[in-house]
């Protein structure tokens, strides 16, 4: 049946049921059977389906109704698009996705996915990620197809485009990838053909409505754009500071919520840094800027003076240790799909550019892997047998959820845990007691019978399954123990409310008296309440070492106005009190707290809504299940 939709999508609807089932080389009652599979497809998509018995197959649509079509079937298809099957030149009567496969390697990808963005970054727009597949995959086969000189022919350029100026500029991109000669190829009657159907493909693509993402999800944009132009113009990968931007990205998240609602900072922070660090607080200001604009919101410049703070710190250390070699080793594993490799290494270069990927392979390559030449397995599909190195499962464009999943596995790693080698201690111990020929070779060996017999590091047994490090890191479900959740406290205002909120912490050890009042000072000192989104707060201070990481959830019987200042006042019903350790163990909780307020606008109602404390507690829990699920 879907050939029979590529078919004639592709033009190919004028022909018989007899000529048909020669094309696909099928019997006549099959495609009887298809054809109501068929008809019953484009009748979903708006369109009417013809049948003759002379003229053929007739698809009743305009051209830019069967374009938009065509998108549709694209989507659906995994990417493929059969707008560009017909202009491949093979000796075959179909095209199988096979051999559009075999024309095509994983560079013509990333070089599609490069002068998109390129060219999306000119225009100031995003695709939404449905559409950048989509239209990657089209530029991908399009340069295939010219270079074999296979063109458009002016029947595919009849619609009206507005996409006309992008669609050329993105044209001699795309074709100057690589080998410049190709865009002298084609004169200007096949360029103008060429541009005219990219400039379809671009009219029915879909654009990222930023105003319509979850605060989160537009949190991780900017805190993947901000990496990727600091990183660009002072040379430095400064991911692999890891504490620092995981609290950065912390930081990012606040503070879109709270200008969301309203509520800045005031003229606190150290406006100095910005003078300090002009080209740093520019780039910021500009990248801060092209996103924040789109969504109706203002940075203040002592707000962007916070951000600028983190890279300013960063820049000290780099200045200090430059030699320091801290990037990890990623091995790739995706499905016979080439260009899910492609998507996967641009979404990790923008959001995570000190992993170095060693390798791109397949699920069946991996069993030929030597282990020891990567530190970490990033997939996107299953794997079904234990390796002594962690694996994490992902999509192509990276969702929230994986950021943070990889984001717990390097702070793990670069926080100092670090797990035994059996190979590094057998090694010591045999050359302890004897003298080695080839100290390498029994490295080798040793590291292949590990590898064989499914042995991980700190663990010679073999295990039952491989788990991700994506908790190595406190969860927030994990953090907050019933007994500090409680239903319907009555509390008159916040600083009572702070109070009966910690009162089982402090009975508990699970955090100190300094760090209670330490709250209260902020909160005298910078109206810091620890506003997170209307209706929820989670009050803080700076983390003390005697704490025990943990947090109290209380609702209230009646909301409580905070007073933010500048006419600000939040009501309150729900509180969570944190009691951190460190600058970073926390990083996780305060990252899933505000994924559960983007992700679902009704938490907080769902939580102030329990009726007694088992109650809210059980809801708290299903809401993280939801989360991680």
């Amino acid at each position: 049946m879907r050939s029979v939709v590529s078919a004639i999508l592709t033009g190919e609807e004028e022909r018989t049921l007899d000529e048909l089932a020669s094309r696909f080389d099928v019997s006549r009652s099959t495609i009887l059977r298809d054809m109501d599979g068929v008809e019953g497809w484009f009748k979903n998509h708006g369109l009417t389906v013809v049948r003759h018995q002379k003229r053929g197959i007739r698809l009743c649509a305009n051209e830019m109704q069967r374009r938009l079509v065509m998108v549709d079937f694209c989507r659906e298809e995994v990417g493929l698009s059969p707008l560009s099957w017909s202009h491949i030149a093979t000796a075959e009567a179909e095209v199988e996705a096979a051999g559009l496969f075999g024309l095509l390697d994983r560079h013509d990808f990333i070089d599609a996915i490069d002068a998109l963005d390129r060219q999306t970054e000119v225009e100031g727009e995003e695709l939404t990620d449905d559409s950048f597949i989509m239209v990657s995959y089209y530029l991908a086969i399009m340069r295939v197809r010219i270079a074999r000189g296979c063109f458009v022919g002016a029947d595919d350029c009849r619609l009206p485009a507005r996409s006309m100026q992008t669609a050329g500029e993105l044209l001699e991109r795309m074709l100057r990838q690589g080998d410049s000669r190709l865009w002298e190829t084609l004169d200007d009657a096949a360029r103008t053909s060429e541009q005219h159907v990219l400039a379809a493909v671009l009219d029915a693509s879909g654009r990222a409505q930023l105003r319509d993402y979850p605060v989160g999800e537009l949190a991780v944009r900017v805190y993947g754009a901000l990496i990727t132009a600091m990183s660009a113009h002072f040379g430095f990968d400064f991911t692999i500071e890891h504490e620092l931007m995981a609290a950065l990205k912390n930081h990012i998240d606040a503070m879109l919520a709270r200008n969301e609602i309203g509520i800045g900072y005031g003229e606190l922070a150290p406006l100095e840094v910005t003078e300090r660090f002009r080209d740093a607080a520019e780039i910021c200001r500009a990248v801060i800027d092209r996103y924040c604009d789109q969504v109706g919101l203002h940075i203040s410049d002592a707000e962007l003076s916070y951000i600028v703070l983190y890279f300013a710190a960063a820049l000290e250390r780099f200045n200090t240790a430059p030699e320091m070699d801290r990037s990890l080793r990623v091995v790739l594993v995706c499905g016979a799909n080439i260009a899910t490799v492609a998507f996967l290494e641009r979404a990790l270069k923008r959001t995570f550019p000190a992993l170095r990927i060693v390798r791109s392979i397949s699920a069946s390559q991996l069993r030929e892997c030597d282990c020891a030449d990567f530190d970490v397995i990033l997939t996107t599909v299953a794997i079904d047998r234990v390796l002594p190195r962690p694996i994490i499962r992902v999509s192509p464009m990276l969702t929230r959820l994986d950021v943070r999943r990889i984001g717990a596995f390097l702070h793990d790693r670069n926080g100092g845990f670090e797990r035994p080698d059996p190979v590094s201690d057998i090694l010591e111990i045999v050359e302890g007691a004897s003298e080695i020929q080839d100290a390498e070779e029994l490295r080798s060996r040793l590291q292949r019978y590990f590898d064989k017999a499914g042995m991980t590091h700190g663990n010679l047994e073999p295990e039952n399954e491989c788990h991700p490090h994506e908790d190595v890191l406190p969860s927030l479900a994990d953090s907050v123990p019933r007994r500090f959740v409680r239903a319907h406290i009555q509390a008159p205002n916040w600083e009572s409310a702070v109070r009966l909120a910690t009162g089982p912490m402090l009975q508990a050890g699970a955090m100190t008296e300094e760090y209670l009042q330490g709250i209260f000072d902020l909160s005298r000192r910078y109206q810091q309440f620890g506003v997170i989104c209307p209706g929820l707060c989670m009050p803080h201070a700076n983390a003390d070492p005697d704490n025990e990481l943990s947090l109290s959830l209380v609702t209230f019987e009646r909301p409580f106005d905070v007073d933010m200042g500048q006419e600000h006042r939040v009501p309150i019903k729900v509180m969570f009190v944190i009691a951190p350790v460190d600058g970073s163990r926390h990083s996780r909780i305060v990252d899933e707290l505000i994924t559960l307020c983007d992700s679902f606008p009704k938490f907080v109602d769902d939580l102030a809504a329990a009726e007694s404390s088992d109650e809210l507690y059980r809801s708290f829990l299903r809401a993280c299940a939801r989360l991680e699920g």
